[in-house]
């Protein structure tokens, strides 16, 4: 299942959001560098992630850091921006060409493997929950972006 060797999907839920957060450290001075790929790419493998779906959450992270830093900036006038909704559709992790079922599906399965709640439950420090919170919001926020632009999904 998503490349990983082994493990129930709360352990692989709780997998991936440690590569993510890894990812965005990784990627807070605006770029991930050779060296930084390198060791998050072995370190994915390591942990029975494959190349391909390392690949996704590199481009997940670094849509979701431009995309915040455009929110955080430009506002309403990101809305126009076609930068900001290919980097919605990132975030959602579907191509621009999917319907709306496929998008609103992908939507939803984002918002529950990082809502905070289900985190927490699953006994997530306060720093990592603090993060699931902001991913959330960026999520919601690509989908309301690409909801804006399609009138048909609701």
């Amino acid at each position: 299942m998503l490349g990983l060797k082994q493990g129930g999907i709360g352990q692989i839920q709780l997998i991936l959001l440690f590569v993510q957060i890894q990812i965005q450290v990784a990627a807070a001075d605006g770029e991930i560098d050779k060296q930084e790929d390198q060791f998050l790419e072995n370190m994915c493998r390591w942990l029975g992630i494959n190349r391909r779906i390392y690949r996704e959450l590199v481009n997940r992270v670094v849509a979701e850091q431009a995309f915040h830093k455009g929110r955080a900036s430009g506002g309403n006038a990101r809305a126009n921006d076609p930068s900001a909704l290919n980097q919605a559709y990132v975030i959602l992790g579907v191509k621009e060409s999917a319907s709306d079922k496929e998008v609103k599906h992908a939507y939803r399965k984002l918002m529950s493997e990082n809502h905070p709640d289900k985190l927490m439950a699953k006994g997530l420090p306060e720093e990592m929950l603090q993060i699931a919170k902001e991913k959330t919001q960026e999520i919601q926020a690509a989908y309301e972006l690409v909801k804006s632009k399609r009138p048909n999904l609701r």
